[in-house]
């Protein structure tokens, strides 16, 4: 009757193998499905908040970097979606090839106003490079013409050309000065001190396991990294890649095997949940606590090199955007 067509026409029938879908293309396992959600972890809550607003059928999506914890085979699903999505949405990403294959527009805040671009990111990008450059050569042109003026103010407004001298003053007051172009590549810029010299063999794994209860993430796992060596760590959500390093680090102990780093090797570490920082405290103190004996000077030099202004360095760790 009247009740079913409406049933159906709201997706009733299909609306268990969508959900399905949507999870299993997020990462979600088959074995996930059933988990109470209190167990997740807080990248599997992130992902099935994300499922769950994709389910919503809504006419408008607001999503804040939605791929940022999906691994790449998800990512790849979210951007095929994405890009059959019906309705709009207004996503914030610092993914350059996420946004090139979703968006098509661009919206940049920057300097205290947004610029509305048509295309996707590299589109955005050769057309935010011609007008900056045009831009660049306004100014230039500006510039000289204000020189020009200013010295003939200079040289006539005590002389018998004293009225050209003082129009011309009034003309520049009146003149809306063209700002200089911005870079646009600002970037952290850094530099790297050289390290003492450690031990050859970096990093070292014999024969390693790694299981929680029944849940195997690998087995028999041997590996050296040697030193000035770089190794990418890839895999879907879920496979052991964060487990790993922690194991390496001696945060967890392999269910077998052993794994550990030369006792002569200095190691930072940095995690995707960023655990080791102090809410509490001001971006300033924060990154002080590692070099106390550091003058504040050089401190706030190292912050402005990744881009912290004067207003947020003073701010709580706990303040700031992810």
């Amino acid at each position: 009757g009247r009740l079913q067509d409406t049933f159906e026409r709201a997706g009733g029938y299909t609306y268990h193998h969508r959900t399905e879908a949507v999870l299993h293309g997020l990462g979600f396992l088959e074995r996930d499905l059933t988990l109470p959600v209190h167990v997740l972890s807080g990248g599997q809550k992130t992902r099935l908040g994300l499922a769950k607003l994709l389910l919503g059928d809504s006419d408008l999506l607001l999503l804040d970097e939605p791929e940022s914890h999906l691994d790449m085979q998800a990512t790849e699903w979210l951007e095929k979606y994405l890009s059959e999505y019906s309705g709009a949405f207004l996503l914030v990403s610092h993914d350059r090839y996420f946004l090139d294959r979703t968006a098509d527009r661009i919206a940049e805040l920057e300097h205290h106003s947004v610029t509305d671009t048509t295309g996707n990111y590299t589109q955005y990008l050769k057309l935010k490079e011609e007008r900056l450059q045009l831009q660049a050569r306004h100014y230039e042109k500006q510039t000289a013409l204000i020189a020009r003026t200013e010295e003939f103010i200079r040289r006539n407004i005590a002389g018998q050309k004293t009225k050209q001298a003082q129009s011309r003053r009034k003309r520049l007051e009146r003149l809306d000065r063209i700002e200089r172009a911005r870079d646009a590549h600002t970037t952290a810029g850094l530099t790297f001190s050289k390290a003492a010299r450690g031990g050859d063999e970096v990093i070292i794994i014999e024969a390693a396991a790694k299981q929680y209860g029944d849940h195997k993430l690998f087995s028999d796992f041997s590996f050296k990294l040697l030193r000035g060596e770089r190794v990418g760590i890839i895999g879907p959500n879920g496979s052991g890649k964060t487990s790993l390093l922690r194991m390496i680090l001696g945060q967890e102990q392999p269910t077998s095997g052993s794994a550990r780093i030369d006792p002569s090797i200095t190691t930072g570490y940095y995690d995707q949940e960023r655990a080791g920082l102090f809410r509490d405290r001001s971006v300033l103190n924060e990154l002080w606590s590692v070099r106390p004996t550091m003058n504040e000077e050089k401190v706030r030099a190292i912050l402005d090199r990744f881009l912290f202004s004067e207003d947020n360095i003073l701010k709580q760790v706990g303040y700031l955007s992810g």
